[in-house]
């Protein structure tokens, strides 16, 4: 298994419309794709911001990168302070 981890430290006060825009988006890609499966969220608080991991899992790694931010939904850029983004890619040990 590989599991793709993003991180992004969020904008003060903006937790909960990022909370709402997560539940809207995955609302929207359940309707589009009935198969969908909605990333793991969580947050962690530290000092005045917080931040929010995201994390897709794969049976195998993609074959292309993928596109796990995306210009087509730029209102999710209005949550996260610029350059705070973080990719990271795990492969299980067996």
């Amino acid at each position: 298994m590989y599991k793709v981890v993003l991180s992004h430290i969020i904008i003060p006060g903006k937790y909960g419309e990022l909370a709402e825009w997560c539940r809207e988006a995955d609302k929207k890609r359940k309707q589009e794709n009935p198969a969908y499966v909605p990333p793991s969220r969580f947050i962690n608080q530290y000092g005045d911001s917080f931040k929010v991991q995201i994390e897709f899992e794969h049976s195998e790694m993609p074959p292309e990168p993928m596109n796990y931010g995306s210009s087509n939904q730029p209102e999710f850029f209005e949550f996260i302070v610029p350059g705070t983004t973080r990719i990271e890619v795990y492969k299980s040990i067996n």
